[in-house]
């Protein structure tokens, strides 16, 4: 602009000094002959120069910008064209004022040009469901803008396919919508991934379900049997209808004692597959943590006769826990009876209560075994697996004990971590949250009290 008016300055004086010049000129040499008008004349042509060379290079400007608005315009359409996602501008009647490659090839077109010449004024009936399409032009106009809109639409072979849009407004000066624009990408592949996935776990959950559901019901089938065995070899062993020969009296001792085994076994399988199938519900109540933790011993010490010798340590004022009783005493028995498995007769197994910093409670359960490599310790939590997996493994079990004492202490909303060297044995730690201790006292600084069993 500025250099503009300079050219038009510099026109003008150049033609009002000239025209000066000229009419003084032809005065003069009417009456003298020439003199300081040539001079004028000199100055007039010179402006007319210099306007002339700023007209030039005005037009070249105003060239060179038309060429890179040219230039900028077929680089946009060019980057437009060769997108890998579909663009758009589509006016609120459905109309298609402006569409890429990647648009047409989307919906089945081979270029855009066939796409514009083969559908109507009105592309909404390439959508399967027109109500989402309203839903879309709906949201546009209230909220100006559209992010991830999801539609299921038709292709030009008839197959259906899942599109994802994102578009925005664009208003005249009234505010009235004149079209939106935006992009459009296929997401059929995501969206169906995503379904299978959803229904192989749904269909992983039916299955969990459906087996808690099948062993829950045999469980009275397998128990009753079992039960009965029991009841019997027990009544014999009492000898309360007479005397038997000793050596049927060993022979029911083990009839005795391996239906019990069975029995524990069939019933570690029941719970771990209602934990699975989400059918074991906690029966809560209000109970001391020590309670549990000697329900859990007594048991241990009925199961095996030769226990190594097993230290209790709780506070002296015992804190209260909210869940179910049986069930973190059975967690803490498995705890246990996994310790005397693997400790020697002679060896010690201790088990200690205490509050943590964070006001959890803590139950740490050491014993001096033969203990594991940590690269087993993972191993150790998942079910039916054996550190010792050979065929003549010394161990017996159904490698269940630990992951269903990991499963019934998360149900509490606690964690059970394992931390074991190898030769110098295993300290398995229980932390039940601070929201399942009730009315406890702060016990970090009392000395515990210890029995010895």
């Amino acid at each position: 602009m500025r250099r503009r008016a300079v050219y038009h300055v510099t026109l003008i004086l150049g033609l009002i000094v000239s025209a000066a010049g000229l009419v003084m000129g032809f005065a003069r040499s009417v009456r003298e002959g020439f003199a300081s008008e040539s001079l004028l004349l000199v100055i007039g042509a010179v402006c007319l120069i210099v306007a002339a060379l700023i007209h030039a290079a005005e037009t070249r400007a105003r060239v060179d910008r038309l060429q890179a608005e040219i230039l900028e315009k077929e680089g946009y359409r060019h980057f437009v064209d060769r997108a890998a996602e579909g663009f758009f501008r589509i006016a609120p009647n459905g109309e298609i004022l402006e569409i890429n490659a990647a648009f047409a090839r989307i919906y089945g077109y081979d270029s855009k040009q066939i796409l514009r010449a083969t559908l109507t004024e009105y592309p909404q009936d390439i959508y399967v469901d027109l109500a989402s399409r309203k839903e879309f032009w709906s949201q546009l106009r209230a909220q100006g803008r559209v992010e991830d809109f999801i539609s299921k639409v038709r292709r030009r072979d008839g197959k259906t396919i899942w599109i994802s849009e994102n578009a925005r407004a664009i208003l005249d000066k009234s505010g009235a919508l004149l079209y939106c624009e935006g992009t459009v990408h296929d997401i059929t592949v995501e969206r169906e991934s995503l379904q299978a996935t959803r229904k192989a776990l749904q269909d992983a959950q039916e299955a969990a379900r459906a087996k808690a559901a099948f062993i829950a019901a045999m469980s009275h089938e397998l128990k009753t049997p079992l039960n009965a065995v029991l009841g019997f070899s027990d009544l014999m062993l009492n000898q309360l209808c007479g005397p038997i020969d000793e050596r049927y009296r060993s022979y029911l001792a083990d009839i005795h004692a391996n239906g019990k085994r069975l029995l524990d076994l069939i019933c570690d399988v029941i719970d771990f597959a209602r934990i699975e199938g989400q059918a074991l519900t906690l029966s809560e109540g209000v109970f001391p943590i020590d309670k549990a933790i000697e329900e859990a011993r007594e048991k241990v010490r009925d199961d095996r006769k030769d226990t190594p010798r097993l230290i209790v340590k709780t506070p002296e004022q015992t804190p209260f826990v909210r869940g179910d009783q049986k069930r973190l005493a059975q967690a803490i028995a498995n705890v246990l009876a996994n310790a005397v498995k693997f400790t020697s007769a002679d060896g010690t197994i201790s088990v200690k209560a205490y509050r943590g910093p964070d006001g959890s409670l803590l139950i740490e359960i050491a014993d001096s075994g033969i203990g594991m490599p940590a690269d087993r310790i993972e191993r150790a939590l998942e079910p039916f697996r054996q550190i010792d997996e050979s065929m003549g493994r010394r161990y017996e079990g159904l490698g269940l004990g630990l992951p269903l004492a990991h499963a019934l202490i998360r149900l509490h909303g606690g964690r059970l971590a394992i931390a074991s060297t190898v030769g110098k044995g295993t300290t398995v730690n229980i932390a039940l949250p601070p929201e399942r201790i009730v009315a406890a006292p702060d016990v970090s600084q009392q000395e515990p009290n210890a029995r010895v069993a």
